[in-house]
């Protein structure tokens, strides 16, 4: 499933990177993980600024359908080299997560 990334910047310029949203920490939740491109610059499609990541690893995304009571989608920005490091990587952040292939 494809991550649609909301705007990341105004009149000001762009944000740097973008707020994780984890939800409810105690409750199973099952998520997709995918690979951010970023352009030449280190932007991601929304504008957010993240750098090149060429010592620490790809951005990737965790996201889910559900979201928490406040509406929000959940989301936990990640680096890692390889799909699995990204993976435990988001389960330091919350450790009660599952994937979809």
């Amino acid at each position: 499933m494809p991550y649609k990334f909301t705007k990341a910047y105004d009149y000001r310029g762009s944000s740097m990177g973008r707020r994780a949203c984890l939800g409810d920490r105690k409750s199973p939740v099952k998520l997709y993980l995918n690979k951010v491109r970023l352009n030449a610059g280190g932007y991601d499609s929304g504008g957010a600024y993240w750098g090149s990541g060429e010592k620490v690893g790809h951005l990737w995304v965790a996201f889910g359908e559900e979201t928490t009571d406040q509406g929000e989608q959940i989301e936990i920005f990640v680096r890692g080299f390889t799909r699995d490091k990204a993976k435990q990587a988001v389960l330091a952040e919350r450790s009660n997560v599952s994937f979809f292939r």
